[in-house]
């Protein structure tokens, strides 16, 4: 009966043993799981090895810059400091990492190491090694934690693939894009930059050549058309360097306090001069607070909004832009009643250098991309709508939130800007 309650009581403490243990590694995986960098599986990697072993545990990770034949390895240990491994220490995580096995640290040829070097082994090879110490001064780890721990490593390697993986696939993704984005800019430069040259070029000589027997009203309409031609040269040109700017993060946004309404002023002031034959309308709500942005690019997108709308309208057309605020928000829209967006197009118009394939209307695909970097940029949001009206018309609609501090009218405010 002893004998009998002997075993089973083994029996028990084993199953018990195997539960734990299976509980741990289903933690530890729900770990990995929420991990989405090489560091955080480090430390959990770390953290759950010396709670499962009940000791000590580093890990060395092979630098995936170097060549593979050299094995400059960092340590990431479950104490507040990394330990400082002697020299025997490094040539067995060494010898551990390149070979692919277990360096014990009782075998004859690496006397005085503290740990037992284990491999981690990942699809493409080595990650790098684990050093294991237990608590108690022993040289054998159990069989069942180590059968523990040889699980726990494989759940760590294939997160540490997988991170590397994703890290490889978003590289390939930018490269991608940026490929794309090239050619779509050449694109456009071989058509937006070589037809207004050509205006250019040929009012020009017609002038140089012709200019003595033309009537006055013949040159000054040549002479209408260059400035005409420079001007839309200048925006492509501005838009160019505008976005490559934003993309690259030097265009600096200031944060000072913007007043829409007159910036909107400004921007329906220069729209009015430069599209004569377009009936641009300005709506301003009364109690339009300021609100922290920057001016002079704040103005870029209204004009740029405009300039859209004149585009994708009749050569009369009315463009209508409204400014106004509610308890939260300034709202900024603007209207126009030309052709429309269709519903798949109206979910890519503001994606750089994508341009809605409808008539021959000219343009880079930036205008509106630019809007949005720099509205996002300034705290606010940015949409399309459309048809507003008989099927007909595309309205623009950019919100922008209102600091806490703001008081009033064009008013007074406390406090740093945000």
């Amino acid at each position: 009966t002893g004998s009998l309650a002997g075993r089973m009581r083994e029996v028990a403490d084993a199953a018990q043993r195997r539960a734990i243990a299976l509980q741990t590694i289903n933690e530890f995986a729900a770990t990995l799981s929420g991990s989405g960098t090489l560091d955080s599986i480090l430390t959990s990697l770390v953290n759950q090895t010396s709670a499962t072993m009940r000791g000590h545990a580093i890990i060395l990770v092979h630098n995936a810059a170097d060549s593979q034949d050299q094995y400059h390895l960092r340590i990431a240990a479950s104490t507040a400091t990394a330990p400082v491994l002697e020299p025997v220490e490094w040539q067995a995580a060494q010898r551990a990492a390149r070979s692919g096995e277990p360096i014990y640290a009782a075998a004859p040829g690496w006397p005085g190491s503290r740990y037992e070097f284990q491999p981690l082994a990942g699809v493409q090879g080595t990650i790098g090694v684990v050093g294991l110490a237990p608590f108690d001064g022993q040289r054998v780890i159990s069989d069942d934690d180590n059968a523990t721990l040889q699980t726990i490593f494989r759940h760590a390697c294939i997160a540490i693939d997988r991170t590397r993986l994703a890290a490889e696939t978003a590289v390939a993704r930018d490269d991608a894009e940026r490929e794309r984005l090239r050619s779509a800019l050449l694109s456009s430069l071989s058509h937006d930059l070589r037809t207004p040259l050509a205006s250019i070029l040929g009012a020009a000589t017609s002038l140089r050549q012709l200019g003595g027997s033309m009537t006055p009203a013949t040159r000054a309409d040549l002479l209408l058309a260059i400035e005409e031609e420079a001007e839309r040269l200048t925006r492509f040109v501005s838009n160019l360097l505008d976005m490559t700017m934003l993309e690259s993060g030097d265009i600096d946004l200031q944060r000072d306090w913007v007043d829409v309404a007159e910036v909107t002023q400004l921007a329906v002031a220069r729209a009015r001069r430069l599209f004569t034959r377009a009936h641009i309308m300005l709506s301003i709500g009364s109690a339009v607070p300021l609100i922290p942005g920057d001016t002079t690019l704040l103005e870029h997108v209204v004009f740029n909004l405009f300039d859209n709308g004149v585009k994708f309208s009749d050569p009369d057309a009315t463009i209508a832009a409204q400014v106004f605020a509610d308890q939260s928000h300034v709202t900024l829209t603007v209207t126009d009643d030309g052709r429309g967006i269709s519903p798949d197009a109206l979910m890519r118009v503001f994606e750089v250098f994508f341009r809605v394939r409808e008539g021959n209307v000219p343009g880079t695909g930036l205008g509106l991309a630019i809007c949005k970097r720099i509205v996002v940029g300034m705290g606010g949001s940015i949409r399309a709508e459309s048809p507003v009206a008989n099927g007909r018309g595309t309205r623009i609609v950019a919100r922008f939130p209102i600091a806490r501090s703001i008081v009033g009218s064009h008013g007074d405010y406390d406090g740093a800007l945000p």
